[in-house]
């Protein structure tokens, strides 16, 4: 009886994850919803320096749910390059991003701001609350799989 509980349990989780799985940008382009969903692409900017992710399919104006997602968003030290990002397209083709990562070698990491004197981390880019120097982009390896 409890086997079968547990396999029950098992079978509903999987279901549950199944359902809620994120597609992913490169397979496929997403389409306007509530689901959160993965796109990777390369970071760059729209006159006015609004943020925009470039995809093989589409371009993407950024929106961060957070102010520090798209203060992130908005360093020009990340421009150009390479970003998994995870979101929501919005109804009028943009995209809100929940969490950024960086892609390296095909590798995820998690982009960090990092004052090396106050040996202080801050989630986005600016000037150290201690010393007030600028902090340094950090990139940190999140797993070994993308």
């Amino acid at each position: 009886m409890k086997r079968a509980a547990l396999s029950l349990t098992a079978l509903f989780v999987t279901a549950l994850l199944a359902g809620s799985a994120p597609a992913t940008g490169a397979a496929s382009s997403p389409s306007v919803s509530n689901a959160v969903v993965i796109i990777r692409g390369k970071l760059g900017t729209l006159a006015g320096g609004h943020p925009t992710l470039s995809t093989s399919r589409e371009q993407y104006k950024l929106s961060g749910q957070s102010a520090y997602l798209y203060k992130t968003l908005q360093d020009k030290r990340l421009l150009n390059q390479e970003l998994q990002l995870v979101g929501t397209v919005e109804p009028d083709g943009g995209f809100q991003v929940r969490q950024i990562f960086a892609i390296h070698a095909g590798k995820r990491y998690r982009i960090e701001y990092y004052c090396p004197v106050c040996n202080i981390t801050y989630v986005q880019p600016g000037h150290c609350v201690c010393c007030g120097r600028e902090t340094q982009l950090k990139e940190v390896p999140v797993d070994s799989n993308p």
